[in-house]
């Protein structure tokens, strides 16, 4: 919260620059400031009301992640969906600490849960330990049997 006061300082003082008819280099500047500001008000946002969703129904699987101003889908047939795994989480980030990256913002194959998709690899549970993980892959093989490694 801090850091996004001094953004939002720097953004005020650069629109006021602006206003008196500063050239071009404001204008790029400006434009770089905002795009970095809304990346961190997003991470910020994750970090405090960030969700991951997994629903299944009507013969598709969503996971959805979403902030309070905006949501990422990822819909897939469920007919198509197969091979549900856990992985080891990867240490990331500074020092290997987990990244506070918003979620928003990472691949469709992040998460410790994956799945194959035709010929992609999707994923879920951004921030599950490899325990919770291997709880939640057995439940849904057991109620979709479908989803096991060996259902191919």
């Amino acid at each position: 919260l801090l850091w996004l006061g001094g953004w939002l300082f720097g953004l005020l003082t650069a629109l006021g620059m602006l206003a008196s008819g500063v050239g071009l280099f404001m204008i790029v500047w400006l434009a770089a400031w905002i795009v970095g500001g809304t990346y961190a008000i997003a991470t910020f946002l994750w970090m405090v009301a960030g969700s991951e969703t997994l629903r299944i129904q009507a013969g598709q699987l969503e996971v959805s992640r979403s902030i309070p101003v905006w949501t990422r889908r990822t819909r897939c047939d469920f007919s198509m969906v197969r091979n549900l795994r856990t992985i080891e989480r990867t240490p990331a980030g500074l020092f290997g600490q987990r990244s506070h990256m918003a979620g928003l913002f990472l691949g469709k194959d992040e998460g410790t849960l994956r799945f194959d998709y035709g010929v992609h690899t999707l994923g879920f549970g951004l921030d599950l330990d490899r325990a919770e993980a291997d709880h939640i892959a057995k439940q849904l093989i057991l109620r979709y049997p479908g989803l096991g490694p060996d259902a191919n």
